[in-house]
């Protein structure tokens, strides 16, 4: 600042001046976020004018690949997939996203501190990104309807044509539709997005939950007036899909604090379904025609949270966190339970203990939920997990007791892996390029597609991971990352061991991988081991293999307890051979060391937050002494000032009393003049006899 400091008097000019040469001393990041901001204030609609020039005609494809996603996949190690020097999304976190056909809707999310409001769409085929800019579903009449004619169809490694490009109608330039907006929830119903909620930057943060629609056949977006009550705002929220119908579980709203309640959404009526427990009593009021009865104890108030949906029926909730705690249980609504009353169920896990975490991703295939990323108020999650829910019955009968569900780690990434982040969105894909069914489970959803997250610095590249066909039947009691001695690796009966190179190979790649499961043949498969699936783990952490690990029957692996998982056919009695007894005497030796270095890396962990918080104390009293300090100067000097301020007030009395005197002084000496006046004419008149003659 080359203007010159002002009179400290003045206290506003004085800050602004403060301000702006400080300037100089700030961090580029700061100084953008200042000047940012102020473009807000200045231009509130300044990122969707760029949004809308941007998005004009032009060519994207360019640099992009023609070779399908699914081509770069492989099953034991994550693949970021090559975008070229296309124009794609950039980075960002907490955002949403769907798959429709083979495309990845991706809408909205945060990138330092500023919500997003841009729409893009990642064709699985092509490997090409594509910026929409829907038009207001208001807009779209049925005089000017959309059109159907496509653009020029590309092609892929295997010659098929990729789904065509809708082409809209051609509509005046309008400001794009979609708001800024981060932590909302994005559900698939049919070729439409439903997007529920989010954080907002905006007067209508406080206002009701908004339901947005995005049409991807026509390029379309509505926001949706739904009639009932209608729940509070909120983002980090939960939202699933069962038949038509939209349950919205927790979140947290404006003030960030952290909700536990239930909502649900008819789609087809758009008319919102109020819920109570049981406990709350009957409905006895006429507008109580549209409220659920809940069973069972909900899950505590959390956000960041993620859920599925099981046979159409059942909603498993995973993780997330408040401000202070974090979780990693899983609770379960079963929405088909008796009498037509919603039902919470608190399942068991059987598997490792994993670290309690929120701001993670999920995906379903088959019957495995694959878990990724997240932290917690300690450290990130680098971990991925399979929790298999073949535990939970399609029959119509309720659950008689709490499910156990098997869970498995299955290998880390290193800290600063694009994959160890908060915020990821990840989807299942297809294998192969054929059209997915019109109805019914997709047989050739075997694939895990993720994009973008936050851990020290936003991400927007893609990593794909092909799962094998069969989970191990034994879980990895081992830390990510970790590599044991073991001989014995949790897989399923007749699937080969990797070797030391081979894990050497896929830790090369950027993730910590064990003896991943190619699958099993017919004849190697027992009673004792879980029935084959299409889904399994990517990675689990490197177990080195030995001689004796081919020894002994091939269903011999898996102990006898744990050949049930979540509640399925129990394990054939086997006598166990001296190999498998040594190995499991190796595996017990291996977890008592596990805890061992457990506790140990804690006590170290605790050692340094000790001293941390030592440090900070030093740094906290030096900082209350400064200010001690200061604060005696400062009322010195205005000990001072108040003396100088008394000086002052004496010093201008005395001069309005000199200026008193001095006027005083004034008139004397014009009386004065007057006087001496008067004496000069008397002394120059005549007197006596000559006054007398007239002389």
């Amino acid at each position: 600042c080359n203007v010159l400091k002002p009179w400290s008097w003045n206290a506003v000019e004085s800050t602004k001046w403060m301000a702006w040469n400080q300037l100089g001393n700030m961090s580029a990041v700061e100084a953008m976020r200042l000047y940012v901001r102020t473009l807000d204030e200045e231009q509130s609609d300044w990122y969707a004018l760029l949004l809308a020039e941007e998005a004009k005609p032009h060519n994207q494809g360019a640099g992009a690949s023609l070779i399908p996603a699914h081509a770069y996949a492989q099953t034991d190690v994550w693949t970021a997939l090559p975008m070229g020097e296309q124009r794609k999304p950039c980075p960002r976190y907490e955002h949403s996203g769907g798959l429709v056909g083979t495309k990845v809707f991706i809408v909205g999310g945060n990138y330092a501190g500023r919500y997003l409001n841009d729409l893009w769409s990642f064709d699985t085929l092509s490997m090409t990104w594509q910026q929409l800019v829907p038009v207001p579903a208001t807009r779209l009449s049925k005089a000017n309807p959309p059109s159907a004619t496509p653009f020029p169809a590309d092609s892929n490694a295997n010659g098929a044509a990729t789904e065509p490009q809708v082409q809209t109608a051609p509509v005046l330039p309008v400001q794009p539709t979609v708001v800024p907006l981060a932590g909302h929830s994005v559900n698939v119903w049919g070729d439409k997005l439903v997007i529920l909620g989010g954080h907002i930057k905006s007067k209508d943060a406080n206002s009701p939950l908004p339901v947005r629609i995005y049409h991807t056949s026509c390029n379309a977006w509505e926001v949706v007036q739904a009639s009932g009550t209608s729940p509070s705002p909120r983002g980090g929220h939960s939202s699933s899909l069962v038949g038509n119908k939209l349950y919205i579980f927790g979140g947290e709203d404006a003030s960030r604090r952290a909700l536990g309640d239930l909502h649900i959404l008819d789609l087809p009526s758009m008319m919102w379904e109020r819920t109570v427990g049981v406990a709350a009593g009957k409905p006895s009021k006429p507008q109580d025609i549209h409220l659920v009865k809940v069973e069972g104890t909900p899950p505590s108030p959390r956000s960041a949270h993620i859920a599925t949906v099981v046979h159409d029926r059942y909603i498993v909730i995973f993780g997330g966190g408040s401000v202070t705690t974090c979780f990693s249980d899983v609770h379960i609504l079963d929405t088909r339970s008796e009498g037509g009353r919603l039902r919470w169920i608190a399942a068991k896990v059987q598997g490792p203990k994993v670290s309690p975490r929120a701001g993670h991703t999920g995906a379903l295939v088959g019957s495995t939920w694959y878990i990724l990323g997240g932290g917690n108020n300690v450290n990130g999650c680098t971990d991925l997990l399979a929790i298999d829910l073949r535990g939970l019955s399609a029959s119509p009968p309720a659950l008689a007791s709490p499910p156990t569900l098997q869970l498995w780690q299955l290998g880390a990434f290193p800290p600063r892996h694009a994959l160890s982040s908060e915020g990821v969105t990840m989807v299942g894909i297809r294998n192969i390029s054929k059209p997915p069914p019109a109805s019914g489970p997709d047989p050739e959803m075997g694939m895990l597609l993720a994009f973008g997250g936050y851990n020290g610095k936003y991400q927007n590249a893609i990593n794909v991971l092909r799962v094998p066909q069969d989970l191990p039947s034994t879980p990895s009691s081992v830390a990510p990352g970790a590599k044991a001695t073991s001989s014995t690796p949790s897989k399923a009966p007749g699937a080969p061991a990797a070797t030391d190179a081979k894990g050497a190979a896929q830790a090369s790649n950027g993730m910590a991988s064990p003896a991943v499961i190619k699958g099993s043949s017919p004849a190697a498969k027992d009673v004792s081991s879980p029935p084959a699936g299409k889904a399994g783990a990517a990675a689990a952490a490197p177990i080195a293999s030995k001689p004796e690990a081919a020894k002994g029957p091939a269903g011999a692996a898996a102990p006898a307890a744990m050949g049930s998982l979540g509640g399925g056919v129990p394990a054939a009695p086997e006598t166990p051979s001296k190999a498998n007894q040594e190995t499991e005497k190796q595996v017990q030796e291996q977890e008592k060391q596990v805890q061992e270095r457990e506790k140990q890396a804690q006590e170290k962990e605790k050692q340094a937050q000790e001293k941390e918080k030592q440090a900070l104390r030093k740094q906290l009293a030096t900082v209350m002494a400064q200010l001690e300090t200061a604060q005696k100067g400062m009322e010195d000097a205005r000990a001072a000032l108040g003396r100088e301020s008394a000086k002052v007030l004496r010093l201008e009395g005395e001069a309005a009393e000199s200026h008193k005197k001095l006027a005083l002084a004034a008139e004397e000496h014009k009386e004065l003049v007057a006087l001496r006046r008067q004496v000069s004419e008397a002394s120059n008149k005549p007197q006596g006899v000559r006054a007398y003659l007239g002389f």
